[in-house]
């Protein structure tokens, strides 16, 4: 069976998940979602509604874009020891290249 779990970090400090797995006994696949700590809401696919040939595929493509959105693998749940959470990228480092020209100064040495 194939299983999927996904969180996503809201900016006031809760998180939502996504789960999507293979129901073998019916062919459908199995959304279930929502905030983390509540109910989750599931959803039944079936297989006439599937944009990929296989349940497996389905779900790697529906997790797919889940990722696209920022959602990235809950390690917890699938037994990984790497996380997958996307890194933040460093801040940019600025300089106002007017100023340092008129005054001399490169607020860093960049220039002079």
């Amino acid at each position: 069976m194939s299983e999927t779990h996904l969180l996503f970090d809201n900016t006031n400090g809760t998180q939502k998940f996504w789960s999507g797995r293979c129901d073998a006994a019916t062919g459908r696949v199995v959304i279930e979602h929502g905030k983390v700590g509540a109910r989750p809401r599931t959803i039944e696919i079936p297989k006439e509604r599937f944009s990929e040939p296989t349940p497996e595929l389905e779900i790697l493509e529906r997790a797919s874009k889940k990722r696209r959105e920022g959602y990235y693998d809950d390690i917890s749940r699938q037994g990984s020891s790497t996380p997958l959470k996307p890194e933040p990228e460093p801040p940019s480092r600025s300089v106002d290249v007017m100023a340092a020209l008129k005054t001399g100064n490169s607020a860093g040495g960049w220039f002079f």
